[in-house]
């Protein structure tokens, strides 16, 4: 993404130009107004292509992720330890994608999302679910700052997709998590491209990773409809600059937490549901493990004495 990477790069250096100048004391601010700078600009482009955003992505097409994430939660509701009147948080909820999928599972959902665009995707779908489930959904403009506003352990589940990649620092987010999970509360981090240094090799198949790649784009080009003249690629990823999303470092810093590790599940990454299927489901002989498109989900759940 040369665009959104170039901009970035200058936004960043300008920052850092600017913190040379503050109070020293105040030098620390820097990352935390780095990612107000993230999120601003993310704000401007989900509100400009928001409308777009699940034609353009082909996960929400692919039945077998769709399944692999609502079992994800499902999972995270059986380690809950309470069974009725679960409270969840949704972090940068978009268009709804864990919202909704926690809803139906009976929770009652916190929705947060910096772009009213997305929010309004979400509120049409809403808006066909029965009258109980819409009971449960409250739905908040704002960024990851809002997250400090809302009552300490006061959620069971604190739940993201897609949302770190698009933060300069976003570690801090756990310890935010944390503080609002009750004990024995599980913070989930879904579908964030696993850092380049944490990806293993397995076996590298070329014959069989070109065959998969060539069905990857014919069926993308005749059965998604990921091709949306209208969406330039203007989202801010600081992340893919940096090598990807480190999963090591929230499991380090969730130990020192006293969190354990509930699962963590890797995954290549694929538009079309028959490469996904060729490439995570077959057995392991056959696959290859080292790409740039691997992602991961992870589940950290808090101790039940803190």
């Amino acid at each position: 993404m040369p665009k959104s990477t170039d901009t970035w790069s200058n936004a960043r250096a300008k920052e850092a130009t600017e913190a040379a100048t503050r109070d020293p004391s105040k030098l620390a601010q820097q990352g935390n107004s780095m990612n107000q700078i993230a999120q601003k600009r993310n704000r401007e482009y989900y509100n400009k292509y928001g409308k777009y955003y699940e034609k353009y992505h082909a996960y929400f097409r692919n039945p077998l992720l769709m399944r692999q994430w609502r079992g994800n939660l499902e999972e995270i509701k059986d380690a809950l330890p309470t069974t009725e009147g679960n409270k969840a948080i949704d972090c940068g909820c978009g268009t709804g994608l864990l919202t909704l999928m926690l809803l139906r599972l009976g929770f009652s959902v916190t929705a947060v999302d910096i772009s009213k665009v997305m929010l309004a995707e979400l509120q049409k779908k809403v808006n066909h679910l029965p009258g109980h489930l819409t009971e449960n959904l409250r739905v908040v403009h704002g960024g990851i700052e809002t997250l400090e506003t809302f009552p300490k352990s006061s959620f069971h589940v604190v739940c993201e997709s897609s949302v770190m990649h698009h933060l300069d620092d976003y570690i801090p987010y756990l310890n935010i998590a944390n503080e609002l999970l009750i004990p024995g509360g599980v913070v989930y981090i879904g579908r964030e491209p696993l850092h380049v240094k944490e990806q293993r090799v397995h076996k590298i198949n070329v014959p069989l990773y070109a065959l998969i790649c060539l069905i990857d784009i014919l069926c993308d080009k005749f059965q998604s409809r990921t091709n949306v003249k209208e969406v330039r690629d203007e989202s801010i990823t600081p992340q893919r600059e940096k090598g990807g999303v480190s999963a090591k470092a929230f499991i380090e810093l969730g130990e020192e937490l006293e969190m354990r590790v509930l699962f963590r599940r890797l995954y290549n990454w694929h538009r079309s549901p028959q490469a996904f299927f060729l490439d995570n489901i077959l057995p392991r002989s056959l696959r290859y493990e080292k790409l740039w498109g691997t992602f991961f989900d992870l589940a950290l759940q808090k101790s039940r004495d803190r």
